[in-house]
């Protein structure tokens, strides 16, 4: 089971109804933006020029083109230069290009060594500078020059940002996001803006490197709650979710299979989140677990106080009593015809058994 038990799911459904709720003038009608050449189809080198293009394209996909953002390429700095050569510099090309002194990576740090680091995603362990400034009268986007070598990397953190830029500028005056759920706002903004599809290859990455397999996650979010959040979004602007399942990794396909199984059985809520959010924002709704048998009964428990009020145990004589109802609807006794043929056989058999069982006492 992928999808989040149903106390997760429910502050899922109203977290982005409230996003509905408050934003959906500026929100818009968005597209589900897949990570193809449809909706990117420039060339890109790594460079500063490529990631330029490519957040431009995302802003427009977003409906944020309006906002004024300019970009930078924050490269590390190298302490064998002692800041004398070119990586020390915060406003390079964006290239991964070697330091002036470097000859090429040792024998030791090859991928025959087991230790390239370069076999797959790392998960972000997080700039020294911030990743969005605020320039007053815009936002000045800062990305790693790291994380140029991954597409999933650099799509979904740009998404995130994006969430962010989007959340600023629509708060009211005087109103400071609250820093504990700011991960999670940014991934459900992003989301509404139609990047859940991008968010979600980046919530389970498993490569295979030289140490061995990986699963490295890249969001704050995990893969059973985005593909909930972007069912949700697909099914509120009807989009087919047909091509993203192609372009998903089998894990991801099958947390969004659970989601759109969920949501069939709750098409109530689906049309509530097109035309009332409000209510949705509220709680009031009951959601339909078309979960199976099993799920329902081994669901984790909650944590919440209210969540705790419900009964969660998991009971073994209701458990046993309602599979010996559903075995007997199943499988209904049935009666043996009597079979003359059948029992004539039988005594033939019987009685060579017994001749061969004399004639070896004897």
């Amino acid at each position: 089971m992928m999808l989040p038990p149903n106390y997760v799911t429910e502050s899922l459904i109203r977290r982005l109804a409230s996003f509905y709720d408050r934003l959906g003038t500026e929100i818009g009608d968005r597209p589900l933006v897949l990570p193809n050449g449809t909706f990117f189809p420039d060339a890109f080198t790594e460079d500063e020029d490529s990631v330029e293009k490519l957040m431009r394209r995302m802003q427009r996909h977003a409906g944020l083109e309006d906002i004024p953002i300019e970009l930078r390429i924050l490269s590390p700095k190298c302490a064998d230069c002692d800041g004398n050569c070119d990586c020390s510099k915060g406003d390079t090309t964006g290239s991964a290009h070697k330091c002036k002194h470097e000859s090429g990576p040792s024998q030791s740090s090859g991928c025959s060594a087991g230790a390239c680091g370069t076999c797959g995603p790392e998960p972000e362990e997080g700039p020294t500078e911030p990743r969005l400034v605020d320039l007053g009268d815009g936002w000045r986007v800062q990305i790693p020059v790291a994380e140029l070598r991954s597409n999933v990397v650099l799509t979904a953190n740009l998404a995130k940002t994006l969430g962010l830029v989007f959340l600023l500028d629509t708060r009211l005056p005087g109103h400071a996001l609250d820093e504990a759920t700011l991960d999670e706002a940014c991934e459900t903004a992003s989301v509404a803006l139609g990047f859940g599809g991008l968010l979600l290859a980046a919530s389970y990455v498993y490569t295979k490197g030289c140490g061995g397999p990986r699963v490295a996650q890249l969001t704050k979010l995990n893969c059973g709650e985005l593909a909930l959040l972007t069912t949700l979004f697909a099914e509120r602007g009807r989009h087919k979710l047909r091509e993203l399942r192609k372009l998903l990794a089998v894990t991801q396909i099958s947390a969004l299979d659970e989601a759109i199984e969920l949501l069939r059985s709750n098409q109530a809520i689906v049309e509530t989140l097109r035309a009332r959010p409000v209510d949705l924002s509220a709680g009031n709704f009951k959601l339909n677990d078309g979960r199976g048998l099993w799920q329902r009964w081994f669901k984790p428990k909650p944590t919440t106080a209210s969540a705790r009020s419900a009964p969660d145990e998991f009971d073994l004589n209701e458990l046993a009593a309602t599979l010996a109802t559903e075995g007997s609807a199943r499988r209904p006794n049935r009666t043996r015809t009597h079979d003359s043929k059948h029992d004539e056989l039988r005594n033939l058999v019987d009685e060579a058994l017994a001749e061969v069982t004399h004639d070896s006492q004897s």
